[in-house]
């Protein structure tokens, strides 16, 4: 009613021209309209506000143009001017309008009374600038779908990762090392159980370590076995394994070499000692009734054990020297023949090598015949022999055998075992020295060399307890280097000991 008074006092004529306004509009109060100056009456400007539907306020002005009305404050609210008077004009709703915040999968649209609200829109998609990510939206909310595996070529990038960045690789398959690590590609090495590189199968061959027997190769050397036949690793005796027939570890079973001591066995046939005890290959003795080792024979020649049956008997043990008085020397001389030798015509003879001639000499033929194996002790009465050897005594009981460079004084000494019926130098020895031209024209030999071989150092002495003896027992490898040496006590009449 204040809207009409308005009306009549300023004279203006609504008429139809405001009837023809539409629903959507309404037309601001006289309180706008007054501000240009005074109304009818006199009483001063009066301000009348218009409520439309929508609840919005507003009065009343003159206008000439839209342009001249204020802005209503609402993208959903249109100004009007209509017969010279400003009016709103409400957007027809669902009319979408400037959004705050795009991307956000959802739009403003206007509703039915000139408000604004907020409405789903799965086309209001977001873009997180990333080529690996498929932007859309899901109920409402923005969703970025991983492009896995894609190849892309963002900074220097080739494949899409699954966290949605393009990365050098994104799977194994992706590197020629085929090892893909932190999204970078690995080098190949010989322990990422990775077939790569130079490698015939995974971490071996090529420039790693050798593969074991049925990986793959190309050529012998990619294998442990150093065996590659159609392309795959065979076994062999250089393997490091047990397996075909071998009875350990790349030895036995009777394609390999011999196993050593100590190895599985199942036969002699699998060892190199040829002796397997409890299915061990046991080492070579001198009485183990094999010939093995270094043996020439059964359990004799080579380094440790006696000779093999000589064609001659030997002088094998000396004791020229005790604590004190010498009074228990003796010479031990050993049948190494496979017969009995008659000792007829058969003489020890002791040589001085200060003049290389002899001083002393016994008759071996009263101790008759000395059968193979058998040992005859020529020595003082107080030496007693083993059971079972004979016995020759020195004339004297003490003092027999001279001593060599004793206290440094003297010269070498030694011992010529002869057949006087043949002329024939048997067996000889020198000690502390080299005697080389012993003279044994008495008995129509001459000049002869007491040395076998290479002669005997001077510094192996028989000084107190010990023993000048072939080791082992009756060893004669014709070297005296070699064959002799000081045993820790004397056996006579037995086999030496070490």
């Amino acid at each position: 009613m204040r809207f009409r008074a308005f009306a009549a006092a300023s004279g203006l004529v609504f008429g139809a021209a405001f009837g023809a306004l539409s629903a959507g509009c309404f037309v601001y109060g006289e309180d706008l309209l007054a501000t240009g100056g005074s109304g009818g009456g006199g009483a001063g400007p009066t301000t009348t506000t218009t409520t439309s539907d929508t609840g919005s306020t507003s009065a009343g002005m003159a206008c000439a143009a839209p342009e001249d009305c204020p802005d209503p404050g609402s993208a959903c609210q249109k100004r009007l001017c209509e017969a010279e008077v400003c009016g709103v004009e409400i957007v027809a709703a669902n009319t979408e309008v400037a959004d705050p915040t795009p991307g956000d999968c959802h739009s403003i649209v206007c509703d039915s009374a000139g408000g604004s609200i907020e409405v789903e829109n799965s086309k209001d998609t977001p873009n997180d600038g990333k080529f690996c990510t498929v932007d859309s939206c899901e109920l409402g909310k923005p969703k970025y779908t991983v492009k896995i595996g894609f190849a892309c070529n963002e900074g220097g990038g080739k494949h899409c990762n699954d966290e949605g960045d393009c990365v050098e690789c994104a799977a194994d398959n992706d590197c020629a090392s085929m090892v893909c690590k932190d999204y970078e590609c690995a080098p190949a090495s010989c322990n990422d159980a990775v077939k790569n590189g130079s490698e015939t199968d995974v971490n071996c061959g090529g420039a790693c370590q050798d593969c074991a027997t049925g990986k793959d190769c190309k050529v012998n050397t990619d294998c442990k076995s150093n065996l590659c036949t159609g392309l795959v690793c065979q076994a062999s005796c250089v393997d490091t394994v047990k397996n075909n027939a071998e009875t350990d570890i790349d030895c036995g079973g009777g394609t390999c070499p011999k196993c050593a001591d100590g190895k599985t066995c199942n036969g002699g046939t699998d060892c190199l000692s040829t002796l397997c005890t409890l299915n061990k290959c046991a080492a070579p003795t001198c009485m183990d009734g094999l010939k093995n080792g270094a043996e020439t024979g059964i359990d004799c020649g080579g380094p440790t054990c006696s000779s093999c049956a000589l064609d001659h008997l030997v002088i094998n043990e000396v004791d020229y020297d005790q604590d004190m008085t010498d009074a228990a020397e003796f010479v031990e001389i050993f049948n190494a023949t496979n017969a009995a030798v008659s000792l007829a015509n058969h003489k020890l003879i002791l040589v001085d090598g200060s003049g290389n001639g002899p001083y002393g000499f016994v008759d071996l033929a009263p101790a008759g015949s000395l059968a193979a194996g058998q040992y005859l002790v020529v020595g003082v009465a107080a030496v007693i022999p083993a059971a079972g050897a004979l016995k020759v005594n020195f004339a004297g009981v003490q003092n027999q055998l001279q001593n060599g460079l004793s206290g440094g004084v003297g010269s070498p000494d030694g011992l010529a075992l002869i057949d006087d019926a043949t002329d024939t130098l048997i067996d000889a020895i020198s000690y502390e020295g080299a005697i080389t031209t012993a003279d044994l024209s008495t008995w129509g030999m001459g000049t002869v060399s007491l040395i076998e071989g290479i002669a005997l150092n001077a510094s192996v002495k028989d000084e107190a307890g010990g023993s000048l003896c072939r080791l082992p027992n009756a060893k004669d490898t014709n070297s005296s280097s070699a064959d002799w040496a000081i045993a820790a006590a004397p056996t006579p009449g037995a086999q030496n000991m070490p």
